[in-house]
């Protein structure tokens, strides 16, 4: 019996070709998953990629934020507005110590000058670091002449002060002016007077009963 020896023409492997087609279609259409038949189960770890992520898809809820590091820039930027902080303190605090420095009490340079100035009460002048009254009082006995003074809390000068405030006016005639000490001379009491004559000065113990001019005097204060 003669066998048949079959060749393979064009058509032929046109159509086994088409057949797989065919065939792998319905294939693909046979295992084709159903719609939310996948879950965590059935994806491999790592499979889902950025790129396979919708764009704003995640929020917060599906973060673990403890396993979120620090992000670089934002490290600089705290750190910036630290340092700037820390400045902005530190300015402060040297404005806030220059105004201290210039400030005493409440009192600004200044003011601290003027009121660290001795003064003396109106109508007084200060010689030797006292205040004398400026005019002199008229005619009194000695002792007439303590007691208004210590009415007012002064007190007559001494020889020595009388004698400094007759040269600081120097310009002005002086007449002989009480001066203390009080003194005994022959079982008799004794006043001294200052006289400030042309180049020369005069000092006298006389009678305190007699009358002359006189000037109190007190502590300068400030």
């Amino acid at each position: 019996m003669r066998k048949l020896r079959g060749r393979l023409s064009f058509a032929n492997i046109v159509a086994v070709i088409a057949l797989f087609v065919a065939l792998g279609g319905t294939g693909y259409a046979a295992f084709k998953l159903p719609k939310n038949s996948v879950g965590a189960k059935q994806i491999k770890k790592n499979a889902v990629t950025g790129p396979k992520v919708k764009d704003d898809g995640l929020t917060g809820a599906d973060i673990i934020e403890s396993s979120l590091t620090t992000v670089p820039r934002a490290v600089e930027a705290a750190t910036a507005a630290n340092a700037q902080s820390a400045a902005n303190a530190q300015s402060a605090a040297n404005a806030q110590s220059a105004a201290n420095a210039q400030l005493l009490n409440g009192l600004s340079a200044t003011e601290l000058t003027e009121t660290s100035k001795v003064r003396c009460p109106t109508g007084m002048e200060l010689v030797v670091g006292v205040c004398f009254e400026s005019a002199a009082r008229g005619g009194s006995a000695f002792l007439d002449a303590s007691v208004a003074c210590g009415r007012e809390g002064r007190r007559l000068p001494s020889q020595s002060e009388l004698i400094a405030f007759q040269i600081h006016n120097s310009a002005v005639a002086q007449a002989a002016e009480w001066a203390e000490p009080l003194s005994i001379d022959e079982g008799q009491y004794k006043g001294a007077t200052i006289d400030l004559g042309p180049g020369s000065v005069e000092a006298n113990i006389v009678a305190i009963a007699q009358t002359h001019p006189f000037r109190c005097l007190v502590g300068a204060t400030n």
